[in-house]
């Protein structure tokens, strides 16, 4: 299952491997054939998704001087 992880330094990188590793060792799960898929989301404008139902329009009130 892909998913995203943030990683900002080497440190965080090994261990985002070994927690991986562990839960991938519990499950009994097998090293299979790597498949490079583009999971990047593709950009959609802000009226789309308000007619997707995705976001909300909300408007604030700025009082001026």
């Amino acid at each position: 299952m892909p998913c995203l992880y943030r990683i900002k330094n080497e440190r965080r990188l090994s261990y985002a491997k070994k927690l991986i590793d562990m839960v991938m060792e519990k499950l009994g799960a097998t090293k299979g054939e790597e498949v490079n898929d583009d999971y990047c989301i593709a950009h959609e404008t802000t009226k789309s998704l308000l007619g997707k139902g995705l976001i909300k329009e909300t408007k604030t009130k700025i009082e001026a001087d």
